[in-house]
């Protein structure tokens, strides 16, 4: 839940950064980039925020289909070397391990 909204929180940053820095290069192709190609880029992390977000407080309710959307972040965080390959680690660690039988009665 922690990284998706840092996620969300980095998008958000580097969205009023190249706002900030966009005028200076309106003449040129640069604008043209950050806007064909950073909106939809942005647009995506922060849809994946979003997804984790939800899917972490989903889980936390006790949700069924709370897996689902975690199991779809987590694959694509393997991706993130390092940390996102640790934290997906122990998500999936988390999704797939056997729930635990109480001892006491």
């Amino acid at each position: 839940m922690l990284l998706g909204l840092f996620v969300i929180g980095c998008v958000l940053l580097l969205w009023a950064a190249a706002a900030q820095f966009a005028p200076y290069v309106s003449g040129s192709f640069v604008h043209e980039i950050f806007t064909w190609i950073g909106g939809p880029i942005a647009a995506a992390f922060a849809l994946f925020g979003v997804v984790e977000v939800t899917g972490a407080a989903a889980l936390i309710a006790a949700r069924r289909w709370a897996r689902w959307p975690l199991l779809l972040v987590s694959v694509v965080q393997l991706w993130i070397f390092p940390i996102g390959t640790l934290l997906a680690g122990y998500t999936l660690w988390v999704l797939f391990r056997k729930p635990a039988v109480p001892l006491i009665t």
